[in-house]
């Protein structure tokens, strides 16, 4: 996005926001099963805070591209577009450098009371837990 915003013909801004925006893929790919790996329980409440938090800049970023962008002259727009890719760039530094893929303890099993739940304990030493109606076993 930021070489989009030194651009000066249509096809090419055109071309390079279709590459930003293909690109996020390979981020969506990765952020969206993390949810499962830090919390398989949890995944789908974790789904929705997170996109609810994503969805604010869409429905904010009308309005400030509006302030910002008033006469419609290409410097405007740049400030638009830099913005944007400061976003992406702090958001993907952020993730990097803080997201592990790594089950969350908060997520783990109550080990104190094992009838509360489908998983079973097999050996307390190892914390295995196996999932019978699922057929799958996890070992720590």
């Amino acid at each position: 996005m930021m070489i989009a915003a030194y651009m000066m013909s249509s096809w090419a801004i055109v071309l390079c926001l279709t590459v930003a925006v293909g690109l996020g893929g390979f981020a969506w790919s990765a952020f969206s099963v993390n949810h499962l790996d830090i919390a398989p329980q949890y995944a789908s409440i974790l789904m929705g805070i997170s996109n609810t938090v994503a969805t604010l800049p869409g429905m904010i970023s009308p309005h400030i591209t509006g302030y910002i962008v008033q006469d419609k002259t290409p410097a405007q727009w740049r400030i638009v577009f830099m913005i944007s890719s400061t976003i992406y760039l702090v958001g993907a530094l952020i993730y990097g450098i803080f997201a592990s893929g790594e089950r969350q303890p908060w997520a783990m099993d109550n080990l104190s009371n094992p009838q509360t739940t489908p998983n079973k304990i097999k050996n307390e030493e190892q914390h295995t837990y196996v999932n019978e109606t699922l057929n799958v076993t996890l070992s720590e």
